[in-house]
This record gives structure tokens, sequence and C-alpha cells, in this order.
């Protein structure tokens, strides 16, 4: 059993951490993908127009965002969540699965991708709901809880 539930503040910075290291890493496979695919004809500014224009921010994130956590979903965290603290448990406060944490981690960045308002949804239920569960907690009948 797991005493206390992630706090708002812990669930927002490891959230910023993840997002941030995913989309650097992100750009840069998009950048060098763009970069072999035009023989390295283009100025940096030139790759980054692309990237905008080609989508390739959205088709990367996801498989990548999977790849750099894969390690750290064995144990329900993302790289933000263990460098902070927290872990995603089930709701019954059972261990969550490597599949379970991956499913739950698929299925935020494709409601956050695909369906506008989803992030002021999740913001209102970080702050109103008791177990500051959200969207894709509630799907995946996970919890997030600080570690012991």
């Amino acid at each position: 059993m797991y005493a206390f539930i992630a706090s708002k503040q812990q669930r927002i910075i490891a959230g910023f951490i993840d997002l941030l290291f995913a989309m650097v890493v992100v750009l840069i496979i998009a950048l060098s993908i763009n970069s072999f695919l035009n023989d390295f004809q283009l100025s940096l500014a030139d790759n980054l127009t692309l990237v905008r224009e080609t989508q390739a921010f959205y088709l990367l994130s996801l498989p990548t965002v999977l790849m750099i956590n894969w390690n750290a979903l064995s144990h329900g965290q993302t790289i933000g969540m263990r460098m902070i603290g927290i872990k995603v448990v089930m709701k019954n406060d059972s261990k969550a699965t490597k599949v379970t944490a991956g499913l739950r981690l698929v299925i935020s960045y494709l409601l956050e991708m695909l369906i506008p308002g989803i992030p002021l949804v999740n913001l209102a239920l970080l702050f109103f709901h008791p177990e500051r569960r959200l969207l894709h907690d509630l799907i995946a009948n996970t919890k997030v809880v600080q570690v012991s």
C-alpha cells in the first residue's frame, strides 16, 4: 500500500522533464533524418521548417517516448518520474506491469496529440480529482504515487 499520492508539483515537474527530454531526442532524430534525406544540403533553419511542415515531430514522438522510457517502464516510471521520485501503480495499489505503464503512456500521448482540450481536462483533474488521477490514469485504472 502506498501512503502518498504524488503531489501536483511532482506530476507537473516530472511531465515537463519527460516532455523536454522527448522533444530534444525527437528533434535530433528528425533533424538527422531530414539532413540525410536531403544530402546534408539544408541549413538548420530550413531543416527545422521541414520538420515542422512534415509533422515529423508528431510522427516520431510516440515511438521515441516509448524507446527512451522502455527500461524505466518496468518500474512503472518514466525518466521524469524516476528523477522526481514518483511512479505509476494500479488503482488497487498493486504493481503496474511494464505493459500497463507503456499502454498508459501511449494513451496519454495519443489523447494529448489527437483531441484538442485534453490538456485542460487533465489540468482540471490534477487540481480537483481527490487522487489527482488524469484522464489516462482513469482509462488505464492507474494512479501515481510517491516512491517510498
